[in-house]
């Protein structure tokens, strides 16, 4: 990773810099900021920092003696920290996500390959026999931790009780789906996945006797464990006693460090369609360890992904840099979405309120009537995910068609100099993203457009939005900033977030105007 130069209060570092408060005169605490790199690709194991567009058309025939394009998104977005855990440490790559709230990794042995081919089975038949067979394994493992499934999630819409959703937002973490009849990581490791963690050679790790770790994506990939504790380390900064789990059974090779709410942690949120672990309970995760180790005075942080040609971008725990945007930073209040699914903690999920949106199309901008909406704002996610009526708007704007597939839609490709943009307005806080960000590939001037049409209450702002945004998450004061991000940024002009608040910030000229849909 690229990261900014050290300063006092962790030493000499690689990959965190531990930096002292701006405008304050005490020495402590000081804010932590972690770099990570931006890769690109069709999988975690398979991207890297090139981030170019190739031919990702294919010719489909229809009925009418014609043609037609279709183009397919294959380039997601990762953000990828170097951690350590354990002792001695053990080394690897991690996707750094704020839509969830835990740390998993995956243990020697437990990756079972990805195979598209058997995905695009799955989702042709939910009746197929290898899905079966995957269900009666899943149960079957954890039905040796008390000897009943039902114990662990509750009754369930069927016999078998098989949670489908997702643990953390309503769309997928990172792709990296598959069998679990597939190859191992100790056949060859097939997967291109370079490391693991493997409990027994850790002196300091220790298995919690809690509710196994289950989570099952939109995209059916799937992750499940046992949880423990040990040291983790990013760079020179290292807490103890930090939960995770070890995935010992998994088709996604993408581990996520999930920073956001501890009511989203799968150990207490609903899993979808009314299941829940037995035994529901919140851990103090990353942001909270940082505060309750003294750290950070707040738990709260500031993302920067920064430019679409730059390669890095940075997360500051516990601060905010204001060289990082430009303009006013408003804040908004994060919506109690923990309501939905009546975990009994409101605040699961990193949302917002959007109150209307603008498009600049062609040199031409016109407003698209909308009602206001909750909005998740998800570094795991790469695309934009929004309601049907308003993607279709959007998207009419640029002349677009719906790709046959649903995942996105086919515009004419924008010309350069054009002015091409969306803008979202928060409340009175305008947030203007290029249009550009939104291209996942292209064909003969034909570009695929990263918004795709969702039945979900929630609508999800991945990549394609942060780029353009600097957004402040205070976990703590149940708040999120925003401001333009900058790509010039000047000196670091880092600042600690207190129990004030975040400095430098207002609240929103329509603050109290929240999505009501609950």
């Amino acid at each position: 990773m690229k990261f900014t130069k050290s300063l006092y209060a962790c030493g000499l570092v690689s990959s965190v810099s531990c930096l002292p408060a701006a405008h304050d005169s005490r020495s402590s605490p000081s804010v932590a900021k972690i770099g990570f790199n931006k890769l690109y690709g069709k999988s975690f194991s398979e991207a890297t920092a090139d981030r170019k567009f190739v031919d990702l058309s294919k010719t489909q025939a229809t009925g009418d003696d014609h043609d037609e394009i279709s183009l397919e998104n294959n380039e997601n977005t990762y953000y990828n920290v170097n951690i350590s855990l354990g002792t001695p440490g053990q080394n690897m790559s991690i996707q750094l996500d704020t839509g969830s709230s835990d740390l998993w990794v995956i243990q020697s042995g437990g990756l079972h390959c990805p195979d598209t081919s058997f995905l695009q089975k799955r989702g042709k038949d939910d009746g197929d026999s290898s899905q079966s067979a995957e269900i009666a394994s899943f149960i079957s493992q954890f039905e040796s931790y008390d000897g009943f499934f039902s114990t662990l999630f509750g009754p369930g819409p069927n016999s078998l009780g098989i949670p489908t959703g997702s643990v953390t937002s309503s769309m997928p973490a990172p792709t990296g789906v598959g069998s679990s009849g597939s190859n191992s990581s100790e056949s060859g490791n097939d997967c291109n996945v370079t490391a693991f963690f493997e409990a027994d050679k850790s002196k300091t790790f220790h298995k919690n006797r809690t509710d196994p770790y289950y989570i099952q994506y939109e995209d059916l990939s799937y992750a499940s464990g046992y949880w423990g504790t040990d040291y983790l380390q990013v760079g020179d900064l290292r807490v103890h006693n930090s939960s995770f789990v070890v995935a010992n059974d998994t088709n996604s090779t993408t581990p996520v460090f999930g920073i956001g709410f501890p009511g989203g942690e799968s150990s207490f949120a609903s899993l979808g369609g009314g299941y829940r672990a037995a035994h529901p309970h919140e851990y103090p995760n990353f942001p909270q360890l940082l505060k309750n180790q003294g750290i950070i005075q707040r738990v709260a942080y500031s993302l920067y992904l920064n430019s679409p040609n730059s390669t890095h971008g940075n997360v500051l725990f516990g601060g905010v840099d204001h060289s990082q945007y430009k303009g006013q930073l408003y804040t908004l209040p994060i919506l109690k979405l923990g309501n939905l699914t009546s975990d009994g903690d409101p605040y699961n999920t990193l949302a917002i309120t959007l109150q209307n949106v603008s498009v600049t199309a062609h040199g031409s901008t016109h407003k698209i009537k909308s009602k206001p909406i909750p909005v998740v704002l998800d570094s795991g996610t790469t695309a934009m995910y929004l309601p049907y009526k308003l993607a279709n708007s959007i998207a009419s704007a640029y002349e677009g068609k719906l790709s046959p597939d649903g995942e996105g839609y086919i515009i004419k490709c924008p010309k350069v100099g054009e002015k091409n943009k969306i803008t979202y307005d928060f409340g009175g806080v305008a947030i203007e993203t290029d249009i550009n960000n939104y291209i996942f590939g292209s064909s003969n001037d034909k570009c695929l457009l990263g918004i795709i049409p969702s039945s979900d209450t929630l609508s999800v702002f991945g990549d394609v939005f942060l780029m353009d945004a600097y957004v402040v998450y205070d976990l703590e004061g149940k708040e999120i900033s925003l401001a333009q991000a900058s790509f010039n940024p000047s000196k670091e002009q880092i600042e600690t977030i207190t129990s004030s608040g975040v400095p430098g910030a207002k609240r929103a000229p329509h603050y109290s105007r929240t999505w009501n849909g609950l």
